[in-house]
């Protein structure tokens, strides 16, 4: 299969990956769509305070679910996806350009929900959820 699909791999942990991704787009999507920028801006000192709220709120939540990932392999995933996608613009970004619709309830709007379930606030994600709901309507 390596020889067809040299970047095709094989992974023991699919939830890993889902939270991983999830994470990701946590970090990226939805403020590159409020500030309508690429993805390599984020990279900037201004949005890391922002950026690490977000995703440790994020990670307590896939902690809680069964999922063991570190608050700083998070966010070296999530820096590193912003160097290799720097131009891009996210989904997120073009969807609200675009005037659809954006799938932040189910990216900030989980992770509002999953801690909500367990008697938890999730600050950094709910004010972005409410500025995304705005921004798109």
């Amino acid at each position: 299969m390596q020889t067809h699909f040299p970047q095709c791999a094989i992974h023991e942990n699919i939830q890993l990956l889902r939270w991983q991704k999830l994470l990701v787009n946590v970090a990226i999507n939805p403020i590159s769509a409020r500030e309508n920028v690429d993805n390599g801006v984020l990279r900037q000192p201004f949005f890391a305070s922002e950026i690490l709220g977000l995703l440790n709120e994020a990670v307590w939540i896939a902690n809680q679910n069964g999922v063991t990932i570190s608050l700083s392999d998070a966010l070296e995933l999530a820096y590193q996806v912003m160097q290799q996608t720097a131009q891009n613009r996210s989904s997120m970004r073009q969807d609200i350009h675009l005037k659809r619709e954006t799938e932040i309830d189910a990216i900030c709007g989980f992770i509002c929900r999953q801690a909500q379930q367990k008697g938890k606030q999730t600050p950094f994600n709910a004010r972005l959820l409410t500025q995304i709901q705005k921004k798109s309507a």
